[in-house]
């Protein structure tokens, strides 16, 4: 994950419930993300400071129909229903 952050890579943490670890929620929350100066956003992870590389991009996907996400968590990221009914389709 680390190197992930480092190099500008992209994540896909898979089958996510609605308890996210903190070093994940340390990488969607307001002070990382909302840095707008011109200073490189570093996040701590692993004892240590990384700076966040432009191109790093990270998903998060559950496959819970209804997630009761925290709204701390929700606030700071796009959320995506992908679950469609048969009858909606139909429609």
């Amino acid at each position: 994950m680390r190197l992930c952050v480092k190099y500008g890579k992209t994540v896909l943490i898979e089958n996510i419930g609605e308890d996210l670890d903190s070093a994940l929620i340390t990488l969607i929350s307001s002070e990382v993300m909302e840095n707008q100066t011109t200073k490189p956003i570093e996040v701590f992870m692993d004892n240590q400071y990384v700076e966040i590389a432009r191109g790093f991009k990270f998903y998060l996907f559950s496959e819970l129909a209804k997630p009761n996400f925290p709204n701390f968590k929700v606030i700071h990221c796009n959320i995506l229903n992908f679950s469609l009914s048969y009858e909606a389709l139909e429609s």
